[in-house]
């Protein structure tokens, strides 16, 4: 089973289902207050699965699929039969680790909460940049090399973390992108 496909599918499903359903919303939404103080664990995972609208999940599966597939191609060439596992797991975890910079952040305020799979969709990124660093990828839709890109992305994310007032968490982007970007690495290293 293709993992990319099936996130897309897990995703879409949990993300109408949080449109029809304010309270499915509010109990599976990113809350590092709820993760922090009543330890609702779940939520570092189910946060991912929500979005703030049509064009958030439409955004974040969009490239989901455009980077995902090749990454998982890289895992089945350095993981083989258990890719699909290593590929799920990797998401989640870069998810996870989108989440802890805001847990830091904003554990003790109660009603702030996020959604969106952003910190997953940096992880599988940035993974895919350091797997093919010589792809040609579109980066504000300028083609450059994926090992430039993947600088000016932690540089961009950075600067808008600084800068932009919008309410977009760029702590995410950066928390899954570091994963990412080590993961990838990792392999590398271990690699003959």
């Amino acid at each position: 089973m293709n993992p990319t496909l099936l996130i897309i599918a897990i995703t879409a499903i949990a993300t109408y289902r949080g449109f029809q359903d304010p309270v499915f919303f509010a109990k599976y939404a990113g809350s590092p207050y709820q993760i922090k103080h009543n330890k609702e664990y779940y939520r570092l995972v189910s946060h991912m699965l929500l979005h703030a609208d049509f064009m958030h999940v439409a955004l974040n599966m969009f490239i989901l699929y455009s980077f995902g597939e090749g990454l998982h191609y890289f895992f089945q060439v350095s993981f083989g039969s258990l890719s699909p596992l290593i590929f799920s797991l990797f998401y989640i975890i870069g998810g996870i680790c989108g989440m802890v910079p805001l847990i830091k952040k904003y554990s003790h305020s109660a009603h702030y909460s996020c959604v969106g799979a952003s910190g997953a969709v940096s992880a599988v990124i940035v993974a895919y940049m350091i797997a093919y660093p010589q792809s040609e990828v579109l980066f504000f839709l300028i083609p450059m090399p994926a090992y430039i890109a993947v600088i000016l992305f932690f540089i961009t994310e950075r600067l808008m973390q600084q800068y932009n007032r919008a309410r977009v968490a760029h702590e995410a982007h950066i928390g899954g992108a570091v994963f990412g970007l080590l993961f990838v690495l990792l392999i590398k290293l271990l690699s003959p």
